[in-house]
């Protein structure tokens, strides 16, 4: 089995420097957070399409770090499981700043950068991930199993998300890298595809 890990705001804190980036670029008093951040979008919204440079620029990574327990949580995983890190990558400065900051702090370990990351995956397959459409498009375009990822609960715009579905029960939510090796070995992963979102 081969388990697809996303890699910003699941394996690395991207928003904290992001948000950082803000406050030095806009000169705020009253600083942005991750727990501001209620709904994807949110931070271009509310300061302006500037943010997508910050989010895209390779030099951010110079300050994105891994979660607390996130490099033996991919050691503990990769004894039973091939395991590949799937992750957004627009242009090519970014692709070479991310490779370079994966083998830094996970090693050699294989990765794909896209953002259709769905395409990639297979019913074989789990996918971890803090974005729900990613979730999603793995349900329904390659009946697979994934977990939506809300580490430590830092996160108001995944917590959100359980509201807006039915049959939440279908879906695998995990807030802690325990809770997803659990989820992993449980036989009963397997999710059925009639979650939909609700109006």
């Amino acid at each position: 089995m081969t388990v697809f890990l996303d890699y910003d705001n699941t394996l690395c804190d991207l928003t904290t420097p992001v948000c950082e980036e803000i406050n030095i670029s806009l000169g705020l008093t009253l600083e942005c957070s991750n727990k501001d951040i209620k709904h994807y979008g949110y931070l271009q919204n509310e300061y302006g399409n500037f943010v997508n440079d910050i989010l895209h620029s390779p030099e951010i990574y110079k300050r994105v770090v891994p979660f607390n327990g996130a490099v033996d949580f991919v050691n503990e995983i990769k004894k039973d499981n091939k395991v590949v890190i799937i992750t957004s990558c627009l242009n090519e400065e970014l692709y070479n700043a991310k490779k370079d900051h994966i083998e830094e702090y996970f090693g050699d370990i294989p990765s794909i950068m896209s953002s259709e990351k769905y395409k990639y995956l297979s019913k074989q397959d789990i996918l971890i991930d803090d974005y729900l459409e990613h979730v999603l498009n793995h349900f329904f375009y390659n009946k697979g199993s994934a977990i939506l990822f809300n580490y430590n609960e830092n996160f108001p715009y995944v917590s959100t998300h359980k509201y807006n579905l039915k049959y939440f029960d279908k879906v695998n939510y995990a807030t802690s890298y325990s809770e997803v090796i659990k989820r992993i070995d449980d036989a009963s992963l397997s999710v059925s595809t009639t979650c939909s979102l609700s109006n």
